[in-house]
């Protein structure tokens, strides 16, 4: 019987560590000093094509995931179309990817038809499951309250039990009716959405370093700006203008490099 009590204690006791591991540790800091400098922009013909940040900052330290026009599109692809399309692809429930980056699960569990965008397509609504792969009690949905029509689950970046998301349209805003593009901070171990950030303020990578979460948002003929969040509140911490629509993001020596469409951005880090 003693045996059995200190193994059961012993179980707990780990159960209670990777929960702690795993779950948010408090509200964190709600204010936070400015992340970047004024960049150094570098734009011209040759970097429209046969260029990428690799050949700027070729050993990041961290580098932005998704992002609906960025070179990271595994999530989009595996799950199928849950936007508009000119031939009405759509996803199919049970659509799943395995992130082994951050070791998350996202499954599609609903897709509903949402009539057609601006420019006269048919697309859909999905909702999506977000789940731990080392541990499917930690999960979150988003349903058709928290994801817009034609809007895509684009990109992740997780810390212990939160995960921070992008929903995301290839498009002019007008064509969605300004609603999409947006950052949502989610709660695996709550199983809510944490925080969302008002539409419009992401169509970039995402990228999660220390307590900021660094994004963007441009389109043709859109304004184009990055965007630094406070990863704990979703307030903004800076909005800095680019002559194009940022994609990529990196970070390396000190420096976050932005791809623009015909070349890059690189702004210093003020937070050492």
């Amino acid at each position: 019987m003693q045996a059995v009590r200190l193994l059961y204690a012993l179980l707990l006791s780990a159960w209670v560590a990777r929960a702690d591991a795993s779950c948010p540790q408090g509200p964190g800091p709600q204010h936070l000093p400015p992340l970047l400098g004024p960049a150094e922009v570098k734009r011209s013909a040759r970097l429209i094509t046969d260029f990428d940040l690799s050949q700027v900052a070729s050993e990041p330290e961290a580098v932005g995931t998704g992002g609906i026009t960025t070179q990271d599109q595994a999530l989009r692809q595996a799950l199928g179309n849950c936007s508009d399309s000119p031939t009405g692809e759509r996803a199919a429930p049970g659509a799943r990817y395995d992130d082994r980056r951050t070791r998350l699960r996202v499954e599609v569990v609903g897709v509903e038809p949402a009539g057609r965008s601006g420019r006269r397509w048919e697309g859909v609504r999905c909702s999506y499951r977000i789940s731990a792969l080392d541990d499917p009690t930690l999960h979150v949905t988003l349903g058709p309250e928290h994801v817009p029509a034609f809007n895509e689950l684009s990109g992740l970046e997780r810390e212990g039990g939160t995960v921070y998301a992008t929903l995301q349209f290839n498009g002019y805003a007008h064509e969605i009716g300004r609603r999409g593009n947006r950052v949502l901070a989610l709660d695996l171990c709550a199983h809510t959405v944490r925080w969302r950030s008002p539409d419009l303020w992401s169509n970039a990578a995402l990228l999660l370093y220390r307590d900021y979460l660094i994004t963007g948002y441009g389109f043709t003929r859109e304004p184009a700006h990055v965007r630094v969040l406070n990863r704990w509140t979703g307030e903004p911490v800076q909005v800095l203008p680019l002559p194009k629509a940022p994609r990529d993001l990196r970070l390396q020596g000190g420096k976050l490099y932005v791809r623009l469409y015909d070349g890059y951005a690189a702004f210093p880090l003020r937070v050492p």
